[in-house]
């Protein structure tokens, strides 16, 4: 079933399917979610959820995505987490339209985040559908095992300043 779901990921990039039958992840923030995240075996395939924006992160998203780690950590039955992004992009990075639109302050945030991944004590592959921007891109040096499908692109536009 892994090896399935990577090879449909890594290989050309399709259209990425909602879950069907059943409620989105537990992962949720304001009644709607920007992650999904759903059990086969003993994988968690966590999915960002916002590709109207190309899944770009948002406080909302940096939290569900947190969580999502924070779940899988203390869930026994999880053996391995495998992240994607749903539509054609993994992610484009930091939502710029909604920077400082927030006044909410966020539980996890940027900073929590990178502490679930940094701290997370099992597996964590990725599945890079499309093209990775910023966050987007930094999350790949983060993950134990990277696939990339054949058009994925990376991008670090900060590294030009």
């Amino acid at each position: 079933m892994f090896r399935e779901f990577v090879r449909q990921r890594a290989g050309r990039v399709r259209p990425a399917r909602r879950h069907e039958g059943g409620a989105r992840g537990a992962v949720r923030s304001g009644g709607v979610g920007t992650v999904i995240a759903k059990t086969r075996g003993r994988v968690r395939i966590v999915t960002l959820d916002r590709p109207e924006s190309l899944n770009a992160f948002n406080a909302e998203l940096f939290d569900d995505l947190a969580d999502a780690f924070l779940d899988a950590t203390v869930d026994d039955d999880v053996r391995v987490l495998v992240l994607t992004g749903a539509g054609r992009a993994f992610s484009a990075g930091a939502d710029l339209t909604q920077m400082g639109d927030s006044t909410a302050t966020p539980r996890h945030g940027f900073p929590g985040l990178l502490d679930a991944i940094v701290d997370f004590p099992k597996p964590f592959v990725l599945a890079i559908n499309g093209v990775g921007v910023g966050i987007g891109a930094t999350i790949a040096g983060l993950a134990d095992l990277t696939f990339m499908a054949d058009d994925a692109r990376l991008r670090c536009p900060f590294s030009a300043l």
